[in-house]
């Protein structure tokens, strides 16, 4: 991805262009963040007081790369999310 690419996204994702369709979303929603993220923490606050139903599971020890930092709670968290959207599977 080129520099401008990246800032033009970036850019984006501080804005949150998306706010206001938000709450249009109804599947299950898990937003997982980081406990040291500083990021996206604003982000990930609007992300899970718009959506209804979210969940909002923060992840310990972990920065943005939750999945990176902390993948025994990330996938432990998207296990129990899922199992309990299909409690007979």
């Amino acid at each position: 991805m080129t520099k401008s690419k990246f800032l033009r996204h970036w850019a984006g994702n501080l804005k949150m262009e998306s706010r206001e369709q938000l709450h249009h979303i109804k599947c299950p929603t898990l937003i997982l963040h980081g406990e040291q993220d500083k990021m996206v923490a604003r982000q990930q606050q609007i992300l899970s007081t718009s959506i209804p139903h979210s969940l909002f599971q923060p992840i310990k020890h972990a920065d943005h790369l939750t999945n990176r930092d902390n993948p025994e709670d990330v996938t432990k968290a998207i296990h129990t999310f899922v199992k309990e959207l299909t409690p007979y599977a």
